[in-house]
């Protein structure tokens, strides 16, 4: 992966190299569809790299999930997010929360890493920029309710797919 200074300046450098302004990124924005917690769109892909815009509703909340093999960054464009952290270890039988939540603001920047499992939730809305390497694929989404772990299609979002066509595997929890 290339080196990437994971603060704001650098993310707006690289972005006006290109022509890309946040009102550029606004007009790129998709909404929501259905129950999903944010509009996702894919800005750029190729097997090495992904770049993808999320559009966050108010209230939103993604699944607790990982991002496959990718490791990265997000940069949150606009609003303020609550970030948790999960384990899940078979022996636990469980997703467990791992720490505190944290709170990001507008302009913070966030690691991803490959092992990570982490859900996002925002009160008023927002818009994050997600730079992944590689692209993401085999990423597991956890279903708190159904209690399982869901390997999702590569252009599914965050979150427990209504199509079930998007689920490529899943595996129950063992009873607690």
């Amino acid at each position: 992966m290339v080196a990437l200074r994971k603060d704001p300046t650098h993310m707006r450098e690289i972005l006006t190299t290109a022509g890309i302004t946040i009102e550029t990124l606004s007009a790129l924005s998709i909404s929501p569809r259905g129950r999903e917690p944010y509009g996702r769109r894919v800005l750029y892909s190729t097997p090495d790299y992904e770049v993808m815009l999320a559009t966050w509703s108010p209230g939103a909340e993604c699944a607790p999930h990982n991002h496959g093999y990718a490791q990265g960054a997000v940069w949150l464009v606009t609003g303020t997010f609550i970030e948790t952290h999960y384990i899940f270890e078979k022996e636990l039988t469980d997703l467990t929360v791992s720490g505190e939540p944290t709170i990001w603001t507008q302009d913070n920047v966030l690691d991803v890493g490959i092992n990570d499992i982490h859900s996002m939730r925002t009160s008023n809305g927002g818009m994050s920029l997600h730079f992944y390497s590689p692209a993401i694929q085999q990423m597991k989404v956890y279903d708190l309710k159904q209690r399982r772990t869901l390997t999702v299609t590569d252009d599914c979002g965050a979150w427990v797919p209504q199509n079930t066509q998007k689920i490529l595997e899943q595996a129950a929890w063992p009873k607690r």
